[in-house]
């Protein structure tokens, strides 16, 4: 499923050179810090999509631990002015992705994404099972720089990975509205859940046409992206 974000900060930006990966192959790479408070039918939307590619992937999983991709900062980053209040989520690519600017036009140096910048990123969420781990992962597709903004860092000597895990800040009532949202599969749903839950994905896919340069959903997995 391709995802399109409204504008939204940048942090931790490889698009420059790739960054290796839990010593894997080097990605390019961005995490995308999403405001709750300014962005909450967003996230909410978000959460839907995740549960609709886990429930395609993982039809009959239900008691198995399935690790989804966005993470809210309080928890991960609690120590991090920047990103201690947000949700956030990282999205990889084994190449440079394609981007543009506010008017949809080619840049083809990457110099202008920096971590503060504010831009829209288009990504797709795919399934992996690893070791008998189940989950899903954002693959980036294309970013669309917005405007300039504070700049955070810096992105050559950081790593998304480095914090370990902390407490979480202070709730805030957006955060609430969004974490206390469990993942539940339809399976698992009541009748009235599951009724909200198809028909918020029947609004998903309306908007997926919504790309960004052009790029839309790859058909084919890349080698190592584990396909099932």
């Amino acid at each position: 499923m391709l995802i399109v974000t409204p504008p939204c900060t940048l942090n931790y930006v490889f698009i420059d050179k790739p960054q290796e990966f839990d010593q894997g192959k080097p990605k390019y790479s961005v995490m995308i810090l999403i405001d709750p408070e300014e962005n909450l039918e967003f996230l909410k939307m978000l959460k839907i999509a995740f549960i609709d590619v886990a429930a395609k992937h993982f039809p009959s999983k239900k008691d198995v631990d399935i690790k989804f991709p966005l993470n809210f900062g309080g928890n991960t980053h609690p120590n991090d002015e920047y990103i201690s209040t947000v949700f956030h989520l990282t999205a990889r690519r084994n190449d440079r992705p394609k981007i543009v600017d506010a008017n949809d036009n080619v840049l083809e140096s990457p110099g202008g994404i920096y971590s503060g910048c504010v831009a829209r990123v288009s990504f797709e969420i795919l399934p992996y099972k690893v070791n008998g781990t189940y989950g899903l992962r954002c693959k980036l597709g294309a970013i669309q720089k917005i405007s300039n903004g504070e700049k955070i860092g810096s992105s050559e000597n950081a790593t998304d990975d480095q914090f370990v895990e902390g407490l979480k800040s202070t709730p805030i009532d957006a955060y609430n509205a969004i974490e206390t949202e469990q993942y539940v599969l339809p399976s698992q749903m009541s009748e009235d859940e599951r009724a909200e839950y198809e028909e918020r994905t029947a609004q998903l896919r309306a908007i997926q046409d919504n790309s960004i340069g052009g790029c839309l959903p790859s058909d084919e997995y890349d080698p190592d992206e584990l396909p099932f």
